[in-house]
């Protein structure tokens, strides 16, 4: 929302012309005072709006626009150089086997140097060498090492190997007392009793991380042994069982595929839930808890005021914050303030928080965080089955297998099962299922119904039925299974008396469940990661996160530093100035090619060929109706035409694979080099981290220059696509002005050069760099 007044929202002091001058956002018009922004750049991992609703990262452009030179290369080119480093040490541990590789082929090679001085005599071992270095260069390493922690030799900054082994300095460490041993795994060695106690202590802290504690080997949502996980054909394993490739449940209903495996040994926790079954986590498990706060503004009498009530991802805390109502301010404007400052917030509807984290929460936090089961279901398809599955449920709740009748004074099923197509099938088909199950042994309760089943694996299967349709089941004293949730009336009970006793509460969360959370001991756990959301859901269809690895040493993935999203996608300013210059909608990724909508070599040569069937249709019709000046004007006006769509349409694919490929940026990669020297200690960290912020700028520059490209591509080969169109259209042949306008259309690709020159030239200007250009036609140059 434009701030419309003359003072600053966060400091609510005046705008002036100096220190306090208005510092406004180049894409949401938010507004602050430029020392307001200068502090929240300071702290923030990337330059982006403070607008939570905008959150577009700001370009160099706009920073030299926004603050002067002193701050962006004085303070803020110190903090950036910080982040930049931080980041960069983050992957250190995944460059490890790297530098251990190149180590051993330095080795090798300086070995064939010396052999290649004795070849008669040494020939064998030469050949033995160089087979080994051959195997170095084209094996590819398939199973990453496992590291335990940061080597604690001061000289060296490698990391140790599961066998406690530096791979840099090659030197053993114990792991008792920590301390280094020496070069051979058993050399005598003395642990010092004060030092194995500390670093007991300290176990739990420093076996996942390196020295700079930047939480590398944070492995979020593994489990410990025998803990049952839930596969999506409604069977189960053990958490030591599951594998690459197995297929669980999302909390949404679709399916999460395991992607990669890890298990380790480290302080485990148990999750006790009123509403659900226990398990066990490690203690950088992530826990997927949901605040019951009101997260909006509330109007409380007593205190004449808006009263917000949420919990600061960022602290840790419950907060709170009221808007009175004065003399001068009304209640209108009050809650109209309220509901600013919420977008100023930054409020998920899952809080995400470590077990370690969730410990050192004060009771008022723990009392407002929940845990939560899905109420999505599952969405399973529909499957061919021989038997109506109402009369299946009517069946198992009350009939016999051995007469062909449904009886409700019969005895009960021998080892009656729901079975696995029936439970796996359609929605519409588990609720017929269970519309059956009520009918036959089920009673109506208010917003719910009683289910009577004493078979305990019959009554799990019910359990699973209804979870898997959405609704909340528990059980009372009775053995009766309780159905209860919104909904309910889809259910097509066919029993008048059977229907449930609707209300309009429907303000009770029936899927929330109280924790609570205590330490067992050390023992091993098992994790993975799963694709989509990394979310999904345990037998009692309790909402879980899998490993979420930040920048480990077995997923080189991109995230948000603060807040460990992942950021698949890069803000591109310049296709989004073009469309507000030009009056389009952003509707898609402008990185991303459109179905169906690609420019090829192909493309190309069937519009050109279209262009020249209209050419005949329009000379066939004119030489029908004796109009032929015109058919000698259409010819001569379509020639050009079909020159220029070829060279735009050549123009756009060379774009594409020959000039875009040079300013492709992969932040992973990129500094791999650098992290290789800096390991291997032939860099200081006041030189990395200069190195850092001078690779940095590189890649600022080309991801800048790329989005030009990008935007240059993608609104030409709208163009063409649009002119292909009109071709098309059959009103191309009857009209001449129609056909008129349909040329003026490739002349747009002009407008489009000239705004990608501008962008060009003003890169060039910020970097100072060589300036690049683009043709009339869009040829990358």
């Amino acid at each position: 929302m434009t701030t419309m007044n003359n003072t600053c929202d966060i400091c609510s002091e005046k705008f002036n012309l100096s220190t306090r001058s208005k510092a406004e956002c180049p894409y949401c018009q938010h507004s602050a005072c430029r020392e307001c922004y200068k502090k929240w750049l300071l702290i923030e991992s990337r330059p982006r709006c403070m607008n939570n609703d905008c959150n577009v990262e700001w370009t160099q452009n706009n920073l030299i626009k926004i603050f002067p030179y002193t701050f962006i290369k004085g303070d803020f080119k110190k903090h950036r150089e910080n982040v930049l480093f931080d980041r960069e040490r983050a992957l250190l541990p995944a460059t490890q086997p790297v530098v251990e590789q190149r180590i051993q082929r330095e080795i090798i090679a300086n070995e064939m140097e010396a052999i290649n001085k004795e070849m008669i005599e040494v020939r064998g071992r030469y050949n033995a060498a160089r087979n080994r270095l051959y195997s170095l260069n084209t094996n590819v390493q398939t199973e990453r090492s496992t590291f335990v922690r940061a080597c604690p030799d001061e000289e060296c900054r490698g990391f140790l190997s599961s066998q406690w082994k530096c791979g840099i300095c090659q030197k053993w460490s114990c792991p008792n007392c920590h301390e280094v041993k020496g070069e051979n795994r058993d050399c005598e060695h003395v642990c010092d009793p004060d030092r194995v106690a500390t670093a007991t202590l300290l176990a739990n802290d420093t076996r996942p991380c390196p020295s700079c504690g930047t939480g590398i080997f944070k492995i979020d949502g593994c489990f410990a042994e025998n803990t049952k996980i839930l596969l999506w054909d409604s069977t189960y394993k053990n958490s030591q069982d599951i594998c690459v490739g197995d297929v669980l449940i999302g909390d949404n209903g679709h399916k999460r595929i395991v992607e990669k495996i890890f298990t380790g040994e480290d302080n485990l926790y148990e999750i006790n839930q009123n509403n659900g079954e226990t398990y066990v986590v490690n203690s950088k498990h992530t826990l997927a808890l949901k605040f019951m706060g009101t997260n909006r503004p509330i109007w409380h009498e007593s205190l004449n005021a808006w009263k917000m009530i949420w919990f600061d991802i960022i602290e840790k805390k419950v907060k709170t914050k009221t808007f009175k109502v004065t003399e001068t301010i009304t209640m209108e404007l009050a809650k109209e303030t309220a509901e600013e400052f919420v977008k100023t917030l930054t409020i998920e509807d899952v809080v995400l928080i470590t077990v370690e984290d969730y410990m050192k929460l004060d009771n008022t936090a723990k009392r407002y965080l929940y845990g939560f089961k899905s109420s999505e279901g599952i969405h399973y398809t529909d499957m061919p089955i021989s038997l109506d599955p109402y009369m299946l449920g009517l069946w198992l709740g009350d009939g016999t297998h051995t007469k062909p009748i449904i009886a409700s004074n019969g005895k009960e099923i021998d080892k009656t099962r729901i079975p696995r197509e029936f439970i796996t099938n359609s929605r519409e088909n588990r609720l017929k299922l269970l519309a059956g199950l009520i009918d036959a042994t089920g009673d109506p309760l208010v917003r719910g119904f009683a289910i009577m089943q004493s078979d305990d694996q019959l009554r799990n299967q019910i359990d699973y039925l209804a979870q898997s349709l959405g609704f909340q089941v528990y059980y009372d004293d009775q053995l009766r299974v309780i159905v209860t949730g919104e909904r309910l009336d889809e259910i097509p009970t066919k029993v008048l008396m059977k229907y449930p006793q609707l209300t309009n509460n429907t303000n009770k969360d029936y899927f929330r469940t109280i924790i609570d959370v205590k330490l067992v001991g050390i023992g091993k756990y098992f994790g993975w990661t799963v694709n989509e959301n990394s979310r999904f859901i345990l037998p009692d269809f309790t909402v879980v996160k899998n490993c979420d690895q930040m920048f480990c040493t077995n997923c080189n993935t991109g995230f948000s530093w603060r807040t460990g999203r992942i950021e698949t996608n890069i803000h591109n300013p310049h296709y989004f100035e073009w469309l507000r210059r030009t009056g389009g909608n952003v509707d898609r990724n402008p990185n991303e090619v459109q179905c169906g909508q690609e420019i090829t070599s192909r493309f190309s040569r069937d519009l050109v060929m279209r262009i020249r069937n209209r050419r005949d249709e329009i000379e066939s019709q004119n030489l029908n109706n004796n109009n032929n000046n015109e058919t000698e004007e259409a010819l001569l006006e379509l020639k050009p035409i079909i020159d220029k769509v070829t060279r735009i349409c050549e123009n756009v694919i060379h774009n594409r694979y020959a000039a875009l490929d040079r300013y492709r940026t992969d932040h992973i990669t990129d500094n791999q080099e650098l992290r290789i020297r800096f390991l291997r200690n032939q860099v200081s960290e006041a030189e990395f981290k200069t190195l850092l912020q001078r690779e940095d700028k590189r890649i600022q520059k080309y991801r800048s220059i790329f989005n030009v490209f990008i935007m240059l591509n993608t609104t030409i080969t709208d163009i063409i696509y649009r002119f292909n169109a009109r071709i098309i259209s059959d009103e191309f042949i009857r009209d001449a002005n129609y056909r008129s306008d349909t040329y003026k259309v490739l002349n747009e690709t002009h407008e489009i050069a000239k705004y990608a020159n501008d962008c060009l030239s003003e890169i060039s200007q910020n970097y100072k760099s060589k300036l690049l250009q683009v043709t009339p036609h869009g040829r990358i140059k």
